[in-house]
């Protein structure tokens, strides 16, 4: 059996491997635990339009976006409903929640953006984002820019998402 000479063991020293392993193992966990699992948007046909802003996904901590649909079911409004993260509001849930939003908005816990004051009206920072879908009826579209003015501070905030015409 030939003998290595000292300068081939000095240069085979084995890599260990567990450190490296343990940074991937934990750069997985990490992103696992900060992305976002889930898309809380709804299938709904926009309109077309050639003025207006097309349907951008936003930061959802900063914008509410409510969805008009049409109803998935026989209810007792007619044939739409609008949706937030899921949920099916009526027109006072629907106050509740835009309500709970500003409230949130403003409070030290949630984001701490201060209403701004306009004259003697306050108006709030939160973003509502209507994704009406083309066949609805326009009511509930009003539904939700009445709730956005009936809470306090009210929501001047307010956008409709259209389809924009491709660039082929």
């Amino acid at each position: 059996m030939a003998r290595r000479s000292r300068r081939e063991e000095e240069y085979q020293q084995k890599l260990d491997m567990t450190p490296l392993i343990d940074a991937v193992f934990l750069l997985i966990m990490f992103f696992i635990l900060t992305s976002q699992i889930t898309v809380d948007v709804e299938e709904v046909a926009l309109p077309f339009g050639l003025e207006g802003k097309s349907d951008e996904g936003g930061n959802p901590d900063t914008v509410v976006v409510l969805n008009v649909r049409l109803a998935t079911e026989q209810n007792e409004r007619g044939d739409g409903e609008i949706v937030y993260r899921g949920e099916v509001l009526t027109p006072k849930t629907l106050r509740e929640t835009l309500q709970n939003e500003v409230d949130f908005d403003a409070s030290e816990l949630g984001r701490g953006r201060t209403p701004e004051v306009e004259g003697q009206n306050k108006l709030s920072q939160v973003k509502v984002r209507i994704r009406a879908d083309k066949l609805a009826k326009a009511e509930y579209v009003r539904e939700i820019f009445q709730a956005c003015a009936e809470v306090n501070p009210k929501i001047y905030k307010v956008e409709v998402s259209v389809e924009q015409p491709s660039s082929n």
